[in-house]
């Protein structure tokens, strides 16, 4: 039997749960703990033949540290990391000039980190400076 005080009990909980539902409804891709990911890596310079090519690494995300791993024969694999520390031959890039000398390749392998943010896509990166 329902009773004025089973009505009342029932009631704020039903409210409660249909508002809820209705938020995840109307809401579905908003969430607080949506976390940002970091702008995959990519290559500023290239081709440069006859001539040496002159190659840096960047990433949009501001404050993020590249990891990467570069090979001249062949893509290497994936860099690793864990944070902000370098692990299992992953070097850290420091913006320093990559010189791919004519008739030569270069290949890289990267990901943007940043402490809060996702990790980018790994990049797959490479130069052919052979001019064929």
């Amino acid at each position: 039997m329902l009773t004025p005080r089973g009505l009342f009990g029932f009631g704020p909980s039903s409210i409660g749960v249909l508002l809820a539902l209705l938020v995840f409804v109307a809401f579905p891709s908003s969430s607080a703990l949506a976390i940002p990911k970091c702008a995959t890596p990519q290559l500023d310079g290239g081709t440069a033949f006859p001539f040496d090519a002159y190659v840096h690494l960047f990433t949009t995300t501001a404050g993020a540290t590249i990891f990467y791993r570069f090979s001249e024969y062949a893509p290497p694999s994936a860099p690793t990391h864990s944070g902000s520390t370098a692990t299992g031959g992953t070097l850290t890039y420091t913006g320093v000039t990559f010189i791919i000398p004519v008739g030569e390749y270069g290949y890289w392998k990267a990901v943007a980190y940043k402490p809060g943010y996702a990790d980018s896509n790994i990049a797959d990166l490479s130069i052919d400076n052979t001019g064929n």
